[in-house]
């Protein structure tokens, strides 16, 4: 139909998660019907944008789901908000081992149409049974991630925040505060466009700029208590 299509985020993705979710609670129904029922408007949308366009195009683009995706959304933004910061929130804490309960289940070759970040984190970490090795692996990435984010809410605190009280800078920390905004905006944009669904996996590129955010921190507390003493003498007499 004559325009770029980047990625489908804005038409097939809101109408696989979003909007079904919508859905469910404006019309009361089951969400599986509802998910039903947005694929049949979409298909629609689809074949009229098919029947409008050139014949030589073989492919009609992504965004003519737009047209039934979108009206839903503005017309409930408030269920649409904050059904997208649950998600995010679960993409943001969910644990990589999570994914352990499923290869447990025998159910790791489909996701399931709705999760919640609290039944996840107890499946894996205890009310799941599975083999000690994938229970110590799970309970690893926990102590793993509590010192994650000790690290980047130390480093937001020191590197980002405080220097807005300070009078003056040094060029260091000036370049931190710099360094903390940009990645900052980095993360929360990559973990604000996973509010469809939220998976640990989405964090997959952003976690190594994560750990070093987190690392900054750790490394500024440890060179606070390991400062060189400075050894005074006194002159003889």
């Amino acid at each position: 139909i004559g325009e770029y299509s980047f990625c489908p985020m804005f038409g097939i993705y809101l109408n696989c998660f979003s909007v079904p979710k919508i859905m469910r609670t404006t019309e009361g129904i089951p969400l599986e019907q509802a998910h039903a029922l947005a694929q049949k408007r979409a298909a629609y949308a689809l074949h009229e944008a098919r029947l409008k366009q050139p014949a030589s195009i073989p492919y009609v683009s992504p965004n003519a789901i737009k047209s039934v995706v979108w009206p839903v959304i503005c017309a409930h933004p408030a269920i649409f908000l904050c059904d997208g910061m649950r998600e995010i929130i679960k993409s943001t804490f969910d644990l990589y081992a999570s994914q352990l309960v499923s290869f447990c289940n025998d159910t790791y070759f489909y996701d399931p149409m709705e999760e919640f970040l609290s039944e996840k984190l107890a499946a894996c970490l205890w009310r799941q049974a599975m083999p000690w090795w994938m229970r110590a692996a799970a309970y690893l990435e926990l102590l793993y991630a509590i010192l994650l984010w000790i690290g980047l809410l130390g480093g937001a605190w020191l590197f980002l925040v405080k220097p807005f009280w300070q009078r003056m800078l040094t060029d260091r920390e000036r370049i931190m505060q710099r360094v903390w905004l940009a990645a900052g905006i980095l993360c929360a944009v990559t973990l604000g466009i996973t509010g469809g669904f939220g998976y640990a996996r989405l964090r997959i590129p952003i976690e190594p700029l994560m750990i070093i955010l987190a690392l900054t921190f750790w490394y500024a507390l440890w060179h606070t208590h390991h400062k060189p003493q400075q050894t005074t003498y006194a002159p003889h007499v």
